[in-house]
């Protein structure tokens, strides 16, 4: 079980993307990746999480260093954000090629559920109206 350091939630750590320091910056740390030294951060595969964990300054927090990521603003993010998807896939495509039934891996299912909710666009405001008193859409009529 690791923890996400956008949102803080506790998931099994197959849920989570991975994250290290490389050259000073953060970088994912996915599949046949060498290995990065010293410390990682998780993080949900979900925009939201990634855009609160640098508002809140999170990787910076987990590495103890200051990081560019912070301060590169969201072009830094995306571009962190498109190395992870670039990894997925990278590793995805290194399983089909290895794998007699690469459908039937569990590591390639759980590395494209991963890659789907990286993908995803990012959802609407989560703001709820209580005018129906059960939070949701609120009632029209």
């Amino acid at each position: 079980m690791r923890t996400c350091v956008g949102c803080r939630a506790t998931r099994p750590q197959g849920e989570l993307l991975r994250y290290g320091l490389a050259a000073g910056s953060v970088a994912p740390a996915i599949g046949a990746r060498p290995q990065l030294a010293g410390r990682s951060a998780y993080l949900c595969p979900r925009r939201a999480c990634r855009d609160r964990a640098i508002k809140r300054r999170a990787f910076n927090r987990a590495f103890s260093t200051s990081l560019a990521l912070v301060s590169g603003g969201p072009t830094a993010a995306d571009a962190l954000w498109t190395a992870t998807a670039d990894l997925l896939r990278r590793e995805i495509q290194l399983l089909d090629r290895s794998a007699e039934n690469p459908h039937a891996n569990l590591r390639r299912r759980g590395l494209e559920r991963l890659l789907f909710e990286l993908s995803s666009p990012p959802a609407p405001s989560d703001h709820r109206s209580s005018a129906n008193g059960q939070g949701g859409r609120p009632t029209h009529g």
